[in-house]
């Protein structure tokens, strides 16, 4: 018999390599199955649950380096944790990633995909990390507008109010420190 218990379960286990491994004992044998899949097939349900998601941040944002508090907060105020998010603008997914920037950093290209998008959002954002010399506002700014916009100090008020908006989620809900 399988539950949505066990399911919930089951898919917390991802290791760092984006391959979908998760070991259950079933009732057919007495040893473990071990079963793998690769990101391209997805064995989730289509829909994905607000807790599943935050483990994935916590694990990706880990393997990367990155505050997982700092990277909850770019989902909560880009996507509310939908998966299936687009913007008017043609954003993709939790992180809201555009395909013409971010093409390069999503593995397979599938931006509906919670592990490609938060895995390719994640890496861009440390590339803009490291960019900026880890200036977390600077980077955040460059995220949403550009890095040229960043670079040439032409960034607007709205997008200013876009990474205070960011750091603010980010020290009251999720223990940033800024």
């Amino acid at each position: 018999m399988f539950s949505f218990e066990l399911l919930m379960l089951e898919q917390k286990f991802i290791d760092i390599q984006s391959i979908f491994k998760y070991y259950s004992s079933y009732p057919t044998k007495s040893a473990t199955r071990i079963v793998y899949y690769t990101t391209t097939y997805n064995p989730t349900p289509t829909f994905y649950t607000k807790s599943y998601i935050m483990d994935l941040i916590v694990l990706l944002a880990n393997k990367y380096n990155v505050d997982s508090g700092l990277i909850k907060a770019i989902v909560k105020v880009e996507s509310d944790f939908s998966p299936f998010s687009v913007s008017k603008k043609g954003a993709l997914g939790l992180m809201q990633l555009m395909p013409d920037v971010c093409k390069d950093w999503i593995k397979g290209g599938d931006y509906f995909d919670p592990v490609a998008n938060l895995e390719g959002g994640i890496r861009y954002f440390k590339y803009l990390l490291n960019k900026f010399h880890g200036d977390i506002r600077s980077a955040l700014m460059a995220y949403n507008a550009g890095v040229k916009v960043v670079e040439t100090k032409r960034a607007s008020i709205e997008v200013s109010r876009y990474a205070d908006t960011i750091l603010r989620v980010w020290k009251d809900k999720y223990g940033g420190k800024k």
